[in-house]
This record gives C-alpha cells, sequence and structure tokens, in this order.
C-alpha cells in the first residue's frame, strides 16, 4: 500500500472512530437527560393528580360536614321541605353529586336528591353501618347498587362508579339520629385526569392509573379496570412519595413509569390511593432515535470529508517524495543527474533534500579517499614484502626461542600432574589424594594410639538447587564450602571433595566430641554463607554423617560409616548431624 492509499484509509479510519465516538457519547447522553427528564415530569404529573384528588375529597368531604351541620338544625325545626331544598342546591351547586340522602337511625332514607331513593333501607350498605356508629366514612371507589338502575341512563350504559361519604347527624343531646350520606360519582375522577394530562402536555400514549387501596385500578385503561396489577412501582411508593422507575408489564411493553402517592389532606385521612402514571419507552425515547439518525448522517458526510482531505494531502506529501526518489534511482545510472532536486514544497521535504545532497557529497569523498588508500595500501605492501624476507634470520632465533619454551613447557605439565591431586573447583583434596594421605594417617594414628574421626556431608537439594538457579550458582556455592572447609580445618586433617556435592573431611586425634564441635561450626558457617547468585531469602544446607574410627577398620570402611549414618540425617528431614554408634 503506497504513502498516498495508506494516508487516505487512516484519514478515512479515524474519521470514522471519532464521529462514532461523538455520536455513541452524544446519544448515551441525550438517553440519560430524555430518561431522566421524561420520568421527572411522569412523577411530576402523578403528584398533580395525586394531589388534586386528595384536595378534591377534602372539599366533598367537609361539603358533606358543613351540610350535615345544616340538616342537623333543620331537623330540630322538623323542617323537612328546607332540608330537600338544602341537599338539592348542594347537588346543583356541585354536579358530580350523583345523590345525597338523609337516612333516621334505622337507616330509612327520609329526604333526598331528586327524591331518589326516597323511603328505601340502606341500613346494609357500608357507609350508613360506620356513620351509625358515630365514624366520619369515606369509603372507595364502588359500583352503584341501589342507584344504578335509576342513573344508568345518564351514564349511556357506562357502569356507574361512586365514592361514599357519610356523616352522622346529632340532636341538640348530642345523640346519633341519622346519617348524611353522598354519592360522588366517579366521572369527577375522569375529568380530573383528562384535565391534569392536557395541562401538563402529556403526549398520546401517556396513561394515568389509579390504583385503590386492594391494588385494584379504580381509574385507568379499560383493560386493567378492576383488575389488579402488579408493578415495582407500588413497591417503591412504600419507600418514597414519588419517583419514577423503568419496567416491562404484564404486556410485553417497556414504560417510563411516573408514580406518586399523597396521604390525605388536613384532616381527611384519603383512601391511600396511588396514583401512576406511565409512557412506552419508544415513544420517550423517539428524539433520541431521532437524534441518532441525524449523527449517522452527519458522520457519513464528516467520513467523506476527511477522507477527501486525506487524498489531497497525502497527494500534496507523496509528490516530491516520489521526485527525490526518482532522482536517487537515476544517481550513477544516467550522467545527466549528479544530485538531488531542491524541492521546496514543505519544510521536511527540503531538509530532506539537503540531507541527501550531503550524503551524495560524502559518499563522493569517501570515493576519492578509498581510491587514495588502495594506492597507498599497494605501496606498503611492496614494502612489506621486501621485510619479510629480511626476517627469515630472525625466524631461526625464533625457532630456538620455541625450543626452550617446550622445556618450559614439560616443566609446567609436571606441576599440573602434581596438581591433579587438587580438586579444581573447590581447592580441596581430590578423592586420590583422600584415600593415599588418608590411608598413611590411619597408619601413623595406629601406631601412636591416637582417636581419628571421619565427617561425611553432602548439600541438601543441591540438584534442584542447579536446575533452579544453574551451574554457575551451584559452582558457586561449591566454592564457598571449600573455602568453609579450608578456613575451618587444621592443616593436619584432610578435607577432600569426594564427588560432586559430596565432602570428607579425616580429623587427626580427634574423638566424636570433637568432630560434632567441628560439625556444629560447619553448620553455622554455611548457614551464615551469602552467595550472588541466590536471593537473601534463600539458603544452603548439608546433612553430615560422623564416624569414630574403629583401630582395626580401614578408610574406606570408615568412609562408608560416615556415609550410612549421613543419610540417616537426611532421611530425618536434612540439616542436621547424625553420629554413627560404635
Amino acid at each position: 500500500m503506497n504513502l498516498k492509499l495508506r494516508w487516505f484509509v487512516t484519514f478515512a479510519a479515524w474519521a470514522v472512530v471519532l464521529t462514532t465516538v461523538i455520536s455513541v457519547l452524544l446519544t448515551q447522553v441525550a438517553s440519560n437527560q430524555i430518561r431522566q427528564q421524561a420520568g421527572n415530569s411522569l412523577a411530576d404529573v402523578a403528584y398533580q393528580m395525586s394531589d388534586k384528588l386528595e384536595r378534591g375529597m377534602f372539599e366533598r368531604y367537609r361539603d358533606i360536614q358543613v351540610a350535615a351541620s345544616l340538616v342537623a338544625k333543620l331537623q330540630l325545626e322538623n323542617n323537612t321541605e328546607g332540608m330537600q331544598r338544602l341537599l338539592n342546591r348542594l347537588q346543583t351547586t356541585y354536579s358530580d353529586y350523583a345523590w345525597i340522602g338523609l337516612t333516621d337511625a334505622e337507616g330509612k332514607v327520609l329526604v333526598a336528591t331528586q327524591d331518589l331513593l326516597e323511603g328505601n333501607d340502606v341500613s346494609d350498605r357500608p357507609w350508613f353501618r360506620n356513620a351509625i356508629n358515630d365514624i366520619s366514612y369515606v369509603g372507595d371507589v364502588h359500583p352503584a347498587l341501589l342507584l344504578e338502575e335509576a342513573l344508568a341512563a345518564e351514564q349511556g350504559g357506562e357502569p356507574l362508579r361512586f365514592v361514599d361519604i357519610a356523616i352522622p347527624i346529632r340532636n341538640a343531646e348530642g345523640d346519633i339520629t341519622g346519617v348524611l350520606g353522598s354519592h360522588l360519582n366517579w366521572r369527577w375522577g375522569r375529568e380530573l385526569e383528562s384535565s391534569v394530562i392536557n395541562t401538563m402536555k402529556l403526549g398520546g400514549s401517556a396513561e394515568m392509573i389509579l390504583v385503590g387501596n386492594d391494588n385494584q385500578v379504580v381509574l385507568g385503561p379499560k383493560e386493567l379496570m378492576e383488575h389488579e396489577i402488579s408493578s415495582q412501582a407500588l413497591e417503591e411508593l412504600s419507600l418514597n412519595n414519588s419517583g419514577y422507575l423503568i419496567e416491562t408489564w404484564d404486556n410485553g411493553v417497556t414504560y417510563v413509569v411516573g408514580y406518586a402517592q399523597n396521604r390525605g389532606y388536613r384532616d381527611y385521612e384519603g383512601l391511600d390511593w396511588k396514583v401512576i402514571v406511565r409512557q412506552p419507552l419508544r415513544d420517550t425515547f423517539a428524539p433520541v432515535t431521532e437524534l441518532r439518525k441525524n449523527a449517522i448522517l452527519v458522520s457519513v458526510v464528516v467520513v467523506i470529508l476527511f477522507a477527501f482531505i486525506g487524498w489531497f494531502s497525502a497527494e500534496r506529501i507523496s509528490r516530491p517524495l516520489l521526485e527525490i526518489t526518482a532522482a536517487a534511482r537515476a544517481l550513477g545510472n544516467d550522467p545527466r543527474v549528479n544530485k538531488i532536486p531542491m524541492l521546496r514544497d514543505y519544510p521536511e521535504v527540503n531538509d530532506l533534500s539537503v540531507a541527501l545532497n550531503t550524503l551524495i557529497q560524502r559518499v563522493d569523498d569517501k570515493q576519492r579517499q578509498l581510491t587514495q588508500l588502495n594506492e597507498d595500501l599497494d605501496h606498503k605492501v611492496r614494502r612489506r614484502t621486501k621485510e619479510v624476507l629480511k626476517a627469515n634470520e630472525d625466524l631461526k632465533y625464533e625457532i630456538a626461542e620455541r625450543r626452550k619454551a617446550q622445556l618450559e613447557r614439560e616443566k609446567l605439565i609436571q606441576e599440573l600432574e602434581r596438581q591433579a591431586s587438587t580438586d579444581a573447583l573447590t581447592g580441596l583434596a581430590n578423592r586420590r589424594y583422600f584415600f593415599e594421605h588418608g590411608d598413611r594417617l590411619l597408619k601413623r594414628a595406629k601406631r601412636q594410639d591416637q582417636p581419628i574421626s571421619m565427617l561425611m556431608f553432602d548439600l541438601d537439594y543441591f540438584k534442584a538447587f542447579n536446575d533452579e538457579f544453574g551451574h554457575a550458582a551451584g559452582d558457586e556455592v561449591l566454592v564457598a564450602v571449600g573455602n568453609l572447609i579450608l578456613g575451618t580445618v587444621r592443616e593436619t586433617d584432610i578435607g577432600a571433595r569426594t564427588g560432586g556435592e559430596e565432602f570428607a573431611v579425616v580429623l587427626d586425634s580427634t574423638d566424636l566430641e570433637g568432630a560434632e564441635m567441628l560439625a556444629n561450626r560447619l553448620h553455622r558457617g554455611l548457614n551464615s554463607l551469602k552467595f550472588d547468585s541466590i536471593p537473601d531469602d534463600r539458603t544452603v544446607t548439608m546433612s553430615l554423617g560422623i564416624a569414630l574410627w574403629d583401630r582395626e577398620e580401614n578408610l574406606e570402611h570408615l568412609l562408608n560409616r560416615a556415609d550410612k549414618v549421613m543419610y540417616e540425617a537426611k532421611q530425618k528431614g536434612r540439616n542436621q548431624t547424625v553420629t554413627a554408634s560404635s
């Protein structure tokens, strides 16, 4: 791939990466902001609806309380006609009162709006039973029983729903003489829902759901009416009065859900109504989808623009480089070309032209110097030839000197043979020297009736040590152990390296006590050693066996006894000394 095409692809690739990152970040930020704004907006609508419901119910509750006090006065005056006018006027003032009626203490309707249900017995109705027992009653949304046939025509066949409010009536002595009850038409709730949604300017896909204290829907979409729903929002309302969340409902649609609950207003305790406002997530994120489409279009335009910028930039950069390349290839082939053209398209190519011409000049200078050097060298060779011929006489003298060196070499070989009795690595006696001089030491001890002790020891885990740290580290340890032995034993003792990591010491005129003392010194000395090739937390230990010489045994037998107890030391855990029994 040439520079021009590579530059074009690079610009395009960077444009794709940058526009993709920016688009993703923008849509992500927009999604988060829209999610939060939509959630807060829906939660605010739910709160407004809940607040208006509670305030509206408080006002109706106060209406009936005031009416009850007026009815009680009219009842004392036995003014039935006045009571009838009062109830009709209250219904006229607020048309959502579907029915208002006064009962006696037995539950018989005495006076009612529009004369509905007068004379009927309502003693089994919850509103009457609670009020007659001195409980101001507000009942949740429920179907109409006695009023359904009388009022159904007004609703065009739609099932009637009511909210009950009932207040006890008392005489001058404070005794309950009856109940003033009312049925508030639930169309009031539907109208309030429309008012709030229109005021808050929610989209057509937003739905409001009012849930009663039994978790049944009392206001909302037809498919949910009088059904118990399960929503995480209901659980959240037990912790917070309002908020929002995103969840998938039983219909498989994911919604942004705002929720709120106001628990009463002033002395009205409320009906534990919970308001939920939901909107499909796809409708909420419609602006984000549009933003994403626009971002993709802009990204395509930016990528194309960057690609063309890269193409023209590469053209401007590569053209002078190609001219310099052509000139460089012509050097030496075309006699008309003897330097690189000076191009000034941009500073870097100008510097390159200067640098290449400087290099060419240097090469020419070196070529001339090389020619001169060859001539000088030829002259020196001829002169050297003469000197070599003259040196033949000196060669005879050199041969004589070599003969002398040969004699010195033979002496050196003899010295090396002497040194062959010493271990080259550790400086200790080798096995041959150990046995030759050890036997002499035993013979002398037998003549002089002196004790002899044998120490045999082996470095613990030395093979694994070599494998881990290398043979150079192993040699360092062996040299250090050899120096430790040489610095610990006496000149009359014999310390030897008998194997790879095995060492033996014959102690002249030494009993077991002395041998054990020396063994302890060796242990301590080895433990204190530090090595350049080994970490400080790794130590080198040895297992050591001691045997006291029996006057009738030879050196090899003594060595075998010491070797045997040395392996007993290894079997017992290593890094310790075991003494052979007599």
